[in-house]
């Protein structure tokens, strides 16, 4: 070893970039794994009850964030089952 940081500063932004980077590396993965059936489906069903309840597009736009935590949810519930 040539030289150790000893600012603790450093060591955390260096942290901090070792965990981005591992992020990155995981959404990539995902990205080339392509989406799973699954997931394509559980999304649909989910705008389709929203639909249902005869939300407008205003509602339906500010509700994308709870249909992908629904989805989320059922990949999580259906991973957990395997």
């Amino acid at each position: 070893m040539l030289v150790k940081i000893d600012n603790p500063e450093t060591v955390a932004k260096h942290e901090q970039a070792v965990a981005a980077k591992i992020v990155a590396d995981a959404q990539l993965a995902n990205i080339n794994a392509g989406t799973r059936a699954e997931v394509i489906a559980a999304k649909k069903a989910a705008l389709e009850r929203i639909q249902s309840a005869g939300m407008s597009p205003r509602t339906m736009r500010s509700s994308s964030r709870a249909i992908s935590l629904e989805s989320s949810r059922g990949q999580a519930q259906h991973l957990d089952s395997e």
